[in-house]
């Protein structure tokens, strides 16, 4: 065995030795991606508005709950406001004309899945499905489908932050700043670690300052 190959396989051991990762270390931790618009001055804003204890919700399953409010929506909504307040900009009034409008939502997407599956026992076992003769060299037996559903949900918690002073052709808002953080469903600890998550997002983010 070549002196490569000895490695490999020693290393290949070596995995193959390592417990399983467990269920909790693997979700211990939600995945925080952040955005930026590189032409973005973040010096020059002051002053920003923020819904607080309130969260916007974007929902393929229930487009009318629009609203999260709650234990969960004041602690997100209120660490976002402390990162803010840390990073030097204040939090205003619509009417005083701020620089920054900042948007806290979750994003669920909900799915529902099926999935076909044939008995392998004959029903003259008693097992459900019905014997015909072999043809063209196929086994003989065919039994009733057996049809599964499952559904599946997943959430990602967004911030965004606009340029309240810019707006495009079509009138929109300026995007500055993004943060994707998720899955927030299959967290161990969807409040901790979310508030953690939006912690992650500005220390990933160090030019977000006054």
């Amino acid at each position: 065995m070549s002196r490569k190959l000895f490695y490999f396989a020693l290393l290949v051991g070596l995995m193959a030795c390592q417990p399983k990762p467990k269920l909790a270390e693997l979700v211990k931790d939600m995945v925080v991606e952040t955005s930026v618009d590189n032409t973005a001055d973040f010096s020059s804003y002051a002053t920003y508005i923020l819904q607080l204890d309130t969260l916007g919700k974007i929902s393929n399953s229930d487009p009318t709950d629009t609203l999260i409010t709650g234990d969960y929506a004041s602690q997100v909504s209120r660490e976002v406001k402390s990162r803010l307040d840390m990073a030097g900009y204040s939090l205003v009034k619509k009417t005083q004309n701020p620089d920054l409008g900042v948007a806290v939502f979750l994003v669920e997407d909900y799915q529902v899945f099926q999935s076909v599956s044939y008995s392998g026992y004959p029903g003259y076992y008693g097992y459900p499905g019905y014997y015909y003769p072999s043809y063209y060299g196929y086994y003989g037996y065919y039994g009733y489908p057996s049809v599964s559903t499952y559904s599946y949900s997943s959430a990602v918690l967004v911030i965004e932050i606009f340029d309240l002073k810019q707006k495009d052709a079509q009138n929109k808002l300026k995007v500055v700043w993004i943060s994707y953080m998720g899955d927030v469903y299959i967290s161990v600890d969807p409040y901790k670690k979310s508030v953690e998550a939006v912690d992650q997002s500005f220390i990933q983010s160090p030019y977000l300052k006054k």
